[in-house]
């Protein structure tokens, strides 16, 4: 054999062996990835079955209020937080998209289960990921998770799943009237506090007036409604301004005066809060002693009975 021969034959040699080993490469790449468990496919049933492994279950941060802090001009709060991270064998996030893409409800049977960290998985699912956006839910389906999240807010024994409860309907604007009643009297101050923070969705930039007392924004219905609305909860605020923790009465107090504002468009554009004339005076819930805050009370509600009606109907005139 010629050295040309022999240099030919040692090239296809080589080509060979690289296309052998490029082969088996391949081949064993794709035998990987089929026994990787994040790539196998799972029924919805057999995933309702999973998520009942603590291994498959998102791993729960919850951080309870804080003490806060309170000097003579000044008063801070760290509220309550509750956020997730992956799972521990990380098969759900691997594939959480397509599978809520494919059924955006396939976890919604996980809200009623006895086991609070099954509940709190559905809620990583549902509270972390917009439904109206990235889950793309009919009219229908975002029923039935505002359904799922409320009757979290009767959970009994994990203070932390009522928290989530509202904090999804609050961010919604679902909250109602009856949430808000029995949020701000649960045991838990976590609770309360973020009812409080929460509430104002009931009421606040639902209208619009001009200098000269016409409605800009909403329509009589709107107006009708939201009097009712704020007819039902200036009670309810009024029973919690002397709650216990500074910053919850604090919350209500200044709820209460919000609901005697009304929100005037200015010559600029922005927005002009006038209180109702005579309307609840200002005052330091968070450092006035407990006496000093029932006897304010207690002049507010009377206030309330004499005026509230009259203050309501000044706030949003007819026009």
């Amino acid at each position: 054999m010629s050295a040309k021969d022999r240099s030919i034959t040692l090239r296809w040699l080589i080509l060979v062996v690289v296309v052998i080993a490029v082969s088996l490469a391949a081949w064993f790449y794709y035998k990987a990835g089929r026994s990787d468990p994040r790539n196998r496919q799972y029924t919805s049933q057999q995933w309702l079955e999973m998520v009942k492994q603590p291994r498959h279950q998102p791993r729960v941060r919850w951080q309870g209020i804080g003490c806060g802090t309170l000097d003579r001009n000044s008063a801070g709060l760290e509220g309550p937080s509750l956020s997730f991270a992956g799972s521990p064998a990380g098969i759900l996030e691997y594939q959480l998209s397509d599978l809520l893409k494919k059924d955006p409800m396939m976890f919604l049977p996980l809200f009623d289960s006895q086991h609070p960290q099954e509940i709190l998985t559905a809620v990583s699912v549902y509270l972390e990921r917009d439904p109206e956006r990235q889950l793309h839910c009919t009219a229908e389906q975002k029923h039935q998770l505002a359904q799922a999240f409320r009757k979290l807010t009767d959970y009994k024994n994990d203070s932390r799943i009522r928290f989530a409860g509202i904090v999804y309907l609050g961010w919604r604007d679902l909250l109602t009237l009856e949430d808000v009643k029995k949020g701000v009297s649960d045991k838990r101050l976590d609770v309360r506090f973020t009812t409080a923070q929460q509430m104002r969705c009931l009421y606040k930039d639902k209208v619009k007036y001009s200098e000269d007392h016409k409605l800009l924004k909403g329509d009589p219905n709107t107006v009708e409604h939201l009097i009712e609305v704020k007819r039902v909860l200036a009670p309810i605020l009024l029973a919690h301004v002397n709650d216990p923790h500074f910053y919850l009465r604090l919350f209500c107090a200044r709820t209460f005066r919000d609901l005697f504002e009304r929100p005037v468009r200015t010559e600029k554009g922005g927005t002009r809060y006038d209180l109702v004339p005579g309307g609840p005076d200002d005052f330091d819930w968070v450092r006035e002693s407990w006496q000093a805050r029932e006897d304010k009370k207690k002049q507010w509600k009377q206030w309330w009975a004499e005026y509230g009606e009259e203050a309501l109907r000044w706030t949003h005139p007819s026009n």
